[in-house]
């Protein structure tokens, strides 16, 4: 597992495990002798293995979507076939939320990090690790130009990671400080009795510790806490933040729930990466420390950790894989629109 400290020596994307997110398929699998099935005339074979069934019926719920293999062979590999035609364009033009796969398996084919589900087929996002940036700047610059424009980028920037690929921003790094830091307290008096009364800490000890008041306190509030914006009342004048507007206007447009990519997590499990890490600075800015933190106490033992961003169980049944399929191709609309967003409200040291 690759340190966050790394990531922030070289403040560049983690190496993925695959060259690109643009061919995300990790793999299908087969083991059981074939016998042949005649649905739909497809030159095809289906073992008596019953995970091997459910990815004859995927490949089948995507034909009729007008989706079909290249070439014969077996279901597997025509079901792999089939599901790359689908994703490799949804996201082939992604530049900096790369550092991950998606994974289509049987419940019981995807590792201990994944709950025992009935039999089927899901589709899961495993995460890599993402780059490190800081916002100071740009966003700063946004926000300065057109006040409460760097206030919703930001709003949006999070609105959009919890329905596509997690992004950390100083409000998410405060979240997680809570429980790695402060014992799941936000208040300060309560975390400092917590210090004192319960780990005997000394008053200079707690002094030297960041607490959820310096946390918050190092960030202005619209950064550490950003509301959402009305963009009716935006009217940016700058090039890039008419660019950033028209990002968060096709944002909002999305209704919520329809837009979602996998989002449930294993239970018990934290995830161990983030797609991209916003800083706000690169000077002493507390979000570092979380991260550096966060991956030491996954090195030394996180075994309730887990690289996957979410997985979601694939319908099979026509209506139900249509309405999937059509809020997956949403979801990965708004990723796009997150990738675009990136570049124009952060940068790389």
């Amino acid at each position: 597992m690759q340190r966050a400290g790394a990531a922030l020596e070289r403040t560049g994307a983690c190496e993925p495990s695959v060259a690109k997110a643009a061919n995300p398929f990790a793999g299908l699998y087969a083991s059981h002798p074939l016998l042949s099935i005649p649905r739909l005339s497809i030159p095809a074979t289906v073992g008596i293995d019953r995970m091997e069934r459910e990815y004859a019926n995927l490949l089948l719920l995507f034909w009729e979507e007008g989706i079909r293999p290249k070439q014969a062979g077996s279901v597997m590999t025509m079901a792999g076939d089939v599901i790359n035609q689908w994703l490799n364009p949804l996201v082939k033009d992604l530049s900096l939320l790369i550092g991950w796969r998606a994974v289509t398996a049987g419940y019981d084919r995807l590792g201990d990090s994944y709950e025992p589900g009935p039999p089927g087929v899901c589709l899961a996002i495993d995460l890599d690790g993402g780059s490190v940036r800081f916002m100071e700047k740009r966003l700063g610059k946004l926000e300065k130009s057109t006040k409460g424009l760097g206030e919703a980028a930001l709003y949006w920037a999070q609105i959009a990671g919890y329905r596509t690929i997690e992004v950390m921003t100083p409000e998410v790094a405060c979240h997680v400080a809570e429980y790695l830091w402060w014992n799941g307290e936000a208040d300060e008096s309560e975390w400092i009795r917590f210090c004192k009364e319960e780990l005997e800490y000394s008053e200079e000890d707690v002094e030297n510790l960041i607490g959820p008041k310096a946390f918050r306190e190092y960030f202005p509030d619209w950064v550490i806490d950003p509301k959402k914006p009305d963009l009716s009342k935006l009217d940016p004048k700058s090039r890039d933040g008419k660019k950033v507007m028209e990002i968060l206007t096709q944002m909002e447009a999305y209704k919520e729930g329809k837009v979602n990519l996998p989002a449930e997590m294993p239970s018990g499990h934290d995830r161990i990466h983030w797609g991209a890490y916003l800083l706000w600075k690169a000077d002493d800015c507390p979000v570092i420390r979380v991260i550096d933190d966060h991956y030491e106490r996954a090195n030394q033992g996180g075994d309730y950790m887990t690289e996957i961003n979410g997985y979601e169980a694939i319908p099979m049944d026509r209506a139900g894989f249509k309405k999937w399929k059509a809020r997956m191709e949403k979801g990965f609309e708004m990723l796009n629109l997150l990738d675009r967003l990136l570049p124009l409200i952060s940068e790389e040291r």
